[in-house]
């Protein structure tokens, strides 16, 4: 199902970014993070892994790819380790709306798999091009901007000296409260994972935060390190 909920058009990386509170742990006082005009009170890295890992367990329950752990040879061939794969599945319609993380994520798994590079750091470090000081602050805004493209988030702009054009999202109370309608379904989604697979689970969450983490100003651009 490309929503969380029949008749929905929240996809499960929203439904967690919407109501983040029930998913990751506070930030910290000190730690808040405001993306364009929206204040994230949550951990932004336990957020951005885990909307990341259900846009992926979505796609892999819509049909459209696999996740499979294999071997793989590092450092130069002189270790072998276990890696996770998207494997793309053909033969399905993609039912998921082009402005979203999980579109996003089915796309670069597909164009990776020509180049057996489909592994998930490779997937999510190939969803956005700039680095910087704060990639996982990076990693949830995509999910907003997508959500804002959509429509699910409200969209202002004003002008700044007269030169400069900002932009502010905020969310809807309505797409909130039917994001916390939704939360226990994402969160079963995410537990069936972790309990059923927990290797799976694990190097998913990995992958996910290496991906990110690759977009560190002056991390190695290694993805066998």
């Amino acid at each position: 199902m490309p929503s969380s909920a029949p008749g929905s058009s929240l996809l499960p990386s929203e439904v967690i970014f919407l109501a983040r509170d029930q998913f990751a742990p506070p930030a910290g006082r000190l730690n808040y993070f405001r993306s364009s005009g929206i204040e994230i009170k949550a951990s932004v890295p336990e957020l951005a892994q885990l909307s990341y890992a259900a846009a992926f367990l979505a796609v892999e329950k819509a049909g459209l790819l696999s996740l499979n752990l294999r071997s793989k040879k590092a450092l130069l061939g002189l270790r072998t380790v276990d890696a996770l794969y998207a494997d793309p599945l053909p033969g399905r319609a993609d039912p998921f709306p082009s402005d979203c993380l999980e579109s996003r994520l089915r796309e670069a798994a597909f164009d990776l798999s020509a180049k057996q590079q489909h592994e998930i750091p490779r997937i999510v470090h190939g969803l956005w091009s700039s680095d910087s000081s704060n990639p996982f602050g990076d990693a949830v805004g995509l999910i907003q901007s997508l959500m804002a493209a959509r429509g699910v988030l409200a969209t202002t702009s004003s002008k700044r000296l007269k030169l400069f054009t900002v932009v502010s999202h905020s969310e809807p109370p309505l797409v909130v409260a039917e994001a916390a309608a939704q939360a226990t379904e994402v969160q079963a989604m995410l537990a069936g994972c972790r309990t059923e697979r927990p290797e799976v689970w694990k190097q998913l969450l990995d992958g996910i935060a290496k991906g990110i983490r690759k977009h560190e100003k002056d991390d190695s651009p290694d993805f066998d390190d």
